[in-house]
């Protein structure tokens, strides 16, 4: 899936700005990063962006597009899955895992959340995306569970079939807080719920 996320998704979500507008982070992890789309809002002014991927591919295709955007010095790629973290504890001001943790299963993703928490610093910031349940139900695709879907995805000659996991916002904030973190706002735009919390 990883190998076609730079093909088939060209920009990121406007809804990322609503973020880091005003704000000023230290140090950011964007965990799930794929090529880097959300490279140069990220590391704006001076923060230094920690992005992680677990594709090779989307690391190497995310360095030539920070050196390319010329912020390259602000950041650095991992390889490594979002359940195992290899950050210090504390360390991080935003954690920010965008259109990720809805191609986890349930017990993966719950273990992601514990990690991102756990990388957050104290009155840091955590941010999330996934799928909206009622908009992928309504893609083309088939499910094989009650939360679970395959979506097929085309771009030109591409047909790509990727596994979702559904999430409310209800269970979304519940899975926050049994993390550890307290719940700050969500909001549902376009397709997507959207989630901020606060480590305390």
């Amino acid at each position: 899936m990883a190998q076609d996320y730079s093909r088939l998704r060209s920009r990121g979500f406007d809804e990322t700005s609503r973020l880091v507008s005003g704000k000023e982070f230290q140090f950011i992890c964007d965990a799930g990063s794929g090529p880097g789309t959300y490279g140069g809002l990220l590391a704006r002014s001076y923060s230094k962006v920690i992005h992680l991927d677990l594709s090779p591919e989307m690391v190497e295709v995310g360095w030539h597009r920070a050196f390319a955007d010329g912020i390259a010095w602000k950041v650095n790629y991992l390889v490594c899955d979002v359940s195992c973290l290899p950050l210090k504890d504390d360390s991080m001001d935003l954690t920010a895992s965008i259109a990720v943790i809805h191609h986890l299963p349930k017990d993966l993703a719950k273990r992601a959340l514990r990690e991102l928490f756990r990388v957050t610093s104290r009155l840091g910031t955590l941010f999330l995306s996934v799928w909206l349940p009622a908009a992928m139900d309504k893609a083309e695709g088939s499910s094989p569970s009650e939360d679970e879907r395959t979506v097929w995805w085309k771009k030109g000659v591409t047909n790509v079939g990727r596994r979702y996991w559904k999430w409310d916002p209800g269970e979304l904030k519940g899975a926050c807080f049994s993390s550890g973190m307290a719940y700050l706002d969500a909001f549902v735009s376009g397709k997507n719920i959207f989630v901020m919390a606060l480590k305390i």
